[in-house]
């Protein structure tokens, strides 16, 4: 990728040397690891990016992560032509991709440049020697953290892998874990995040540990069969879940929780155990160092890692109105890196005590997401935005958990 990046960084600076960037609207073709990259490379020079176009429709009016650029439909992106565009393209697919580009009047160098050679990945690619061996002895290192953990924990451990990132999957596992552990009594839950794992422990998960990398035993796994090694990857479970469940929502009653159950392998008349977190402070200091209103503070929580974020002006808007209305309003903000919402007051709220600031803060808005989850047995009000079309007949739903 380094050499990658060097072409960037020579083709970007040719661009400006010769002034071709002044004035125009920098456009992406195609979301993929490639654009993410250009993108930060843009940013680092002082230059951002207008759009990103694909091809795939089911992209279109998304907003691209913490970058909050909008991806557009190509067949909606040119509907009409603007002379002020510049295509950067970085793609196996550049020839097509430059085509379809001429197709509706742009030019080469002069509204089409390619940023970088990339090579199109194929069947081959993908099982060349290299990544075999890489993959065999990925195969090799789970094999040996397998027999690690037999040794330190028994022969008869149950071994629950759980590669992903995702506080809410964590902490609505939790409402069946007591059931799950009463048939199940000798269980260690791998982690590849601290905070995961400090949740998992505060929500009585039993034996937890965590692991940088989980995936030499999730690969050594599936090469063995997980019944076989008596393993479960969590997350891959979830997931599937998810996207079945999203279709069926409110089918005969059921909700994103039957998933959980399911998930377990427990009978249909296990019932789930409302979770709440230990509390470590006193959410007084909170309201005090803030200067926010108790039972009249509206919390905004416009990230997410699994949805697309709303507009910006969405949120401004609806904070304006909040403050009309004699509100105090704050962005909850899990790290520097998230962007806080203008005329908002920035909140970072340790998760051990986020529920109860949220019961004595009175309202929560959010973009669907992890805190969502952790929220859902809070008496305080509630309202979740979904940033995609549910295939159900109703405009407003209760949120998956």
């Amino acid at each position: 990728m380094s050499s990658i990046n060097a072409e960037v960084e020579y083709h970007l600076k040719i661009l400006e040397k010769k002034g071709l960037l002044n004035g125009k609207k920098i456009v992406l073709f195609g979301l993929s690891d490639y654009s993410y990259q250009l993108i930060r490379i843009l940013k680092q020079n002082g230059h951002s990016v207008y759009a990103i176009i694909d091809n795939n429709i089911s992209l279109h009016n998304r907003m691209n992560g913490n970058s909050r650029i909008r991806i557009w439909y190509t067949g909606k992106f040119f509907e009409y032509f603007d002379n002020n565009y510049i295509f950067l393209l970085m793609s196996g697919y550049y020839k097509e991709m430059k085509s379809q580009l001429e197709e509706q009047g742009y030019i080469d160098q002069i509204h089409i440049f390619q940023m970088a050679q990339i090579e199109k990945s194929g069947l081959w690619d993908a099982l060349n020697h290299t990544r075999m061996n890489s993959y065999l002895l990925d195969i090799k290192r789970g094999r040996k953290l397998h027999k690690q953990l037999l040794e330190k924990y028994g022969s008869d451990i149950r071994i629950l892998l759980f590669a992903g990132h995702s506080l809410g999957d964590v902490f609505l596992m939790g409402h069946y874990i007591k059931e799950y552990l009463k048939a199940h009594k000798n269980c260690l839950f791998i982690f590849e995040v601290p905070t995961l794992r400090q949740l998992a422990e505060d929500l009585d998960f039993g034996q937890t540990l965590y692991m940088e990398n989980v995936w030499p035993l999730i690969n050594y796994a599936k090469v063995c069969g997980f019944d076989k090694v008596n393993m479960e990857h969590l997350h891959q479970t979830v997931g599937a879940h998810f996207r079945i469940g999203v279709k069926m929502l409110y089918y005969m009653n059921y909700t994103l929780m039957h998933s959980y159950r399911a998930l377990f392998e427990l009978p249909y008349t296990a019932k789930p155990n409302a979770q709440r977190i230990k509390c470590q402070n006193n959410v007084d200091e909170y309201f005090k160092k803030y200067g926010l209103l108790k039972e009249k503070t509206v919390i905004l929580a416009p990230n997410a890692q699994s949805f697309s974020l709303i507009q910006r002006d969405f949120w401004e808007l609806l904070a304006k109105k909040l403050y009309t209305k004699g509100f105090s309003v704050c962005t909850n903000v899990a790290s520097k890196d998230e962007e806080v919402i203008p005329g908002t007051i920035p909140v970072f709220i340790k998760l051990n005590d986020i529920q109860e600031f949220a019961e004595e803060a009175g309202y929560f808005i959010a973009l669907r997401s992890g805190l969502c989850d952790i929220l859902c047995n809070c008496s305080c009000k509630k309202i979740v935005l979904y940033h995609f079309i549910l295939d159900i007949d109703t405009d407003c739903i209760q949120y998956l958990s």
